[in-house]
């Protein structure tokens, strides 16, 4: 199973100043590692201090899952490789909002090794239309809905397509999670589906 992400970038930071970004954790047996950008920590797997780092990340979201960071030295800093893999199961089934995630560790990480600010914007909270979704060429198609869910409320229904929330057009997972970011939880919003062959629009709270 290729369930991994892979991200390879260069920061204008020497070698050493990159891997000092990079703490173990005081009193921890085995060691444990802290993991800027993605703002967890990790139980050490295998070091090559200034070069490698291979931990197995100990915290939520995606406990469980093997990050590996390596530096080299290149012209104007220093390269970095990130990859996160070992997700199992979920990671098909998850894969589009995984990568709105994943886009913001690897920015995250490169602006704290640059400039040494912490964002955390992927653990940020987003609030949820409470149903199961499906990419299909017509966009997204409403699965099973939760109980007592903003999708529940306002009546969507298995088969519906999505096509905006709020104002704004949706056609990916990855636009949805990116908006549903924007908006917060008790928030009354509009959402319009395709349902059979009408289009329909219902308003309700998150």
């Amino acid at each position: 199973m290729n369930d991994r992400f892979e991200a390879t970038f260069v920061v204008n930071v020497p070698a050493r100043d990159a891997w000092e970004a990079f703490v173990r954790e005081e009193g921890s047996d085995p060691a444990h590692w802290w993991l800027p950008g993605f703002e967890a920590t990790g139980e050490e797997i295998e070091v090559d201090p200034g070069r490698l780092l291979r931990v197995r990340k100990d915290t939520f979201p995606c406990e469980g899952t093997e990050i590996a960071v390596v530096l080299e030295s290149a012209e104007t800093g220093t390269k970095i490789t990130v990859v996160q893999s070992g997700f199992g199961a979920i990671f098909n089934e998850m894969l589009e909002a995984l990568e709105v995630g994943w886009s913001h560790i690897v920015a995250d990480l490169a602006i704290y090794l640059e400039r040494g600010v912490r964002l955390q914007r992927h653990l940020r909270p987003w609030a949820t239309l409470g149903c199961e979704l499906r990419s299909t060429a017509a966009g997204l198609e409403i699965g099973a809905v939760i109980p007592e869910t903003f999708a529940d409320r306002v009546g969507l229904t298995s088969g519906d397509i999505l096509v905006s929330v709020g104002d704004a057009p949706v056609v990916t997972r990855r636009e949805l999670e990116t908006l549903m970011r924007v908006f917060r939880a008790r928030e009354k919003v509009e959402a319009t589906v395709v349902r059979g062959r009408e289009l329909v629009s219902e308003s309700g709270v998150l």
